[in-house]
Parts: structure tokens; sequence; C-alpha cells
């Protein structure tokens, strides 16, 4: 009786086992599928990176303003109506970002680790050339990367659908 009892006892802890790791797996899954859902991203280095879109003048405006975080490989791109000169700056931000400018599927113009703006007046960081986009990172991202200027940028079929869409390239 008592070998009985062990037995199933050590049945019950391997299953116990079993059930947990399953459980870990499914949750596992249900976190990559979630990431990989969104249908808007880009490529740069390889690298996808999953994408926020502020295409209106009313989600331009607003951008990433009072976002606590933001998760790695995850970012904000700027759809702008027309190539254009544009600035940006940090009023209101809570974390510091790197600021891809792009012409096209051309980065041109990067700023690296942009800190928060504490006190007005916040500085300007200008795309000093007309530009389509304007991507916003986690500070630190390009570097972390390797994204230079002049590389290019590949936009996700569904992203390069909206674009044209909304009126862009």
């Amino acid at each position: 009786m008592k070998k009985l009892f062990i037995q199933n006892c050590l049945f019950n802890r391997y299953l116990i086992v079993i059930c947990l790791a399953v459980i870990a797996a499914l949750f596992s899954l249900s976190i990559y599928a979630k990431n990989s859902l969104n249908k808007y991203y880009v490529t740069i280095n390889n690298k996808n990176i999953s994408l926020d879109i502020a295409d209106t003048p009313a989600s331009r405006q607003k951008g990433l303003m009072f976002v606590e975080s933001m998760p790695e490989n995850s970012g904000m791109l700027f759809v702008l109506e027309k190539p254009e000169f544009a600035n940006f700056w940090m009023k209101n931000m809570k974390i510091p970002l790197d600021m891809l400018f792009i012409s096209g599927e051309k980065i041109v113009t990067i700023y690296n680790k942009v800190p928060v703006c504490k006190i007005a007046p916040c500085q300007i960081y200008p795309s000093n050339q007309k530009v389509d986009f304007v991507l916003e990172v986690n500070s630190g991202y390009c570097e972390k990367h390797r994204i230079n200027i002049g590389q290019t940028v590949k936009f996700s079929p569904e992203l390069a659908k909206r674009i044209i869409i909304t009126g862009q390239n």
C-alpha cells in the first residue's frame, strides 16, 4: 500500500511538472503570436521593428507623448502627408529615443539617444532635408543594431499598401 502511495505521489508530481511545462509553452506561443500579428513593421539591417503608425495630424501631434516604455524592437512611424522638412522635439516625452528621418526608403538623418525635454524651450531636431517618414525607436537602438545613415528601410507589404493608400511614394 505504501509503495502504491509513493508511486501515485511521484506520478502526480510528474503530471504537475508536465502541465506547468505545457502552460509555459502555450504562454510563450501566445506572446510570440501577439508580437507576430502586427502587420506593420519595417526591416533595417535584417531586424524587424514592429510599428505603431502616426498618419493623421492628431496622431502625429501626439506621437509617443506620455508613453512610459516601449517594447524592444518596437517604434512609431510618422507618415508625413508629403515629402517635407520635418522638425521633431521631445516635449512631454517620458522616454529617450533615437529618431530616424527617412526619405523614400533611405535613412537620411539620425539623432541618437535624444533625451526627454524637462524644461521649455525644448530642443528641435530637424530632418535637414525633405523626408517622407520619421521613425522613433528606443534610445540606443541604432547603435545596438548598427543602423546608420544611407541604409535602406524595407516596409512590410501591409504597411506599403497603407502608405500608398495615404498618398505616400
